[in-house]
């Protein structure tokens, strides 16, 4: 009886391995840029992020059940229903948004398509993609994503 209170005790020791991430985003168009996310075609209080030119933020920071090797994440921005678009504004001037399917693209202008290698929703594609850890210690799947001077001369022509 009490080799089995031991066996059970010992294997209710035994934990579940996860897997942290983290999603940053990065400004390196030299301008100041304003991202809004779009839920059902509203911005909701909290889901904007005023990001200036050669600044970075966290927009991604947990964890997953299971040991998971590959990009992808939740994010904390939107966190009340499924974004299905967001709109970059540089310098409160220039605006592209970016689309989610099967979003019917309805914001009026520039559009880059969820497939697009520019889309920044895109977190499974189009993010920068590491493994930083040991399987001893745990693994943090790290996502970069840099918006660049090209993104901006796109949303200015």
């Amino acid at each position: 009886m009490i080799g089995v209170c031991i066996i059970l005790l010992h294997t209710g020791c035994i934990s579940e391995k996860t897997t942290n991430y983290k999603a940053t985003l990065y400004n390196h168009s030299g301008h100041d840029i304003l991202i809004k996310f779009y839920i059902g075609g509203f911005v909701n209080s909290g889901d904007s992020i005023l990001l200036n030119a050669d600044e970075e933020i966290v927009i991604a920071d947990g964890w997953y059940r299971g040991d998971v090797n590959a990009a992808g994440f939740l994010s904390n921005y939107g966190k009340n229903g499924s974004v299905d678009s967001a709109t970059i504004t540089y310098d409160g001037i220039y605006t592209v948004a970016h689309d989610v399917p099967p979003n019917p693209h309805s914001i009026s202008g520039k559009v880059i398509i969820y497939e697009n290698e520019r889309n920044f929703l895109n977190s499974r594609k189009n993010y920068v993609f590491t493994r930083e850890g040991s399987k001893r210690k745990g693994y943090t799947n790290v996502h970069k994503y840099t918006f660049t001077e090209a993104d901006y001369e796109f949303a200015k022509d």
